[in-house]
């Protein structure tokens, strides 16, 4: 199943870090990298694969927002090092392509409902 997720940095991040205005993030690709390219992000953020896994699955943290987009964004090619990456996770945007089909707007806890924002950690 390909899973394309995009984020959009709010622009004031935008302009301080540039890049197109939304970042593609292959799920699939991602879970195909060899061994040493994923060690390569761990080295690099700092950042466990599995807090970066876990906001895949919906349980976002500050950390692994940054780390996700933050790799998301290397993967496309765009070099920042991630200690300078200090972005406003809470304001990042998130759209979800699964299988081609159209893109929604979603959070990443896998809830139905929609956003434009990351979910808010300290909700009930």
């Amino acid at each position: 199943m390909a899973r394309i997720i995009r984020f959009r940095l709010c622009d004031d991040d935008r302009k301080q870090y540039g890049g197109e205005e939304w970042v593609p993030f292959d799920v699939t690709k991602f879970n195909h990298l060899r061994a040493r390219e994923l060690e390569g992000f761990e080295a690099q953020t700092g950042v466990p694969l599995r807090v970066v896994e876990e906001t895949l699955a919906g349980e976002a943290t500050a950390r692994g927002v940054r780390a996700l987009v933050w790799i998301a964004r290397s993967m496309g090619g765009l070099r920042t090092p991630f200690g300078d990456f200090d972005i406003h996770t809470r304001l990042v945007q998130i759209k979800v392509d699964e299988d081609g089909g159209p893109e929604t707007d979603r959070p990443l806890d896998g809830s139905s409902s929609t956003s434009e924002t990351m979910p808010d950690e300290t909700s009930p």
